[in-house]
């Protein structure tokens, strides 16, 4: 419980959230969670552990396998869906950010309006196929 306690605390300092936001986000009670945050419990429920990790981007077994470095960044997807302020934009960002090829493009993106980011997308994509 040690180590899912560290790792939780190191997603919410890397997603820049903190314990109130998560419970808005999760549904789950920001007592439960400080609770959990500060190793007080030693069992906690998985239907909720699933809903942290849907809103810190990460999976089920980074948090729960201590073999599993809490730097190992292989397990935490980078482009949360509340990452954008605008759910619009973040819908968009997520398909760009399934493009290897142009996802390093928004990363600093973080309230950029959707028409913005169509019309970078559709420039570097213009750019790309006009050099093949």
């Amino acid at each position: 419980m040690k180590m899912l306690v560290s790792k939780l605390n190191s997603l919410m300092e890397l997603k820049n959230i903190n314990c109130y936001e998560l419970s808005k986000k999760t549904g789950i009670a920001n007592t439960t969670l400080n609770t959990l945050l500060k190793g007080g419990t030693d069992k906690f429920d998985i239907v909720k552990l699933k809903r942290i990790c849907e809103v810190l981007g990460c999976s089920l077994d980074y948090l729960m396998d201590d073999n599993i470095n809490e730097y190992d960044y292989s397990y935490i997807n980078e482009t949360p869906s509340h990452y954008y302020v605008n759910e619009d934009v973040a819908q968009y960002a997520q398909e760009i950010a399934n493009n290897q090829d142009l996802k390093m493009l928004f990363d600093a993106a973080k309230d950029i309006k959707k028409e913005d980011m169509q019309l970078v997308y559709e420039m570097v994509k213009r750019l790309k196929d006009n050099a093949q």
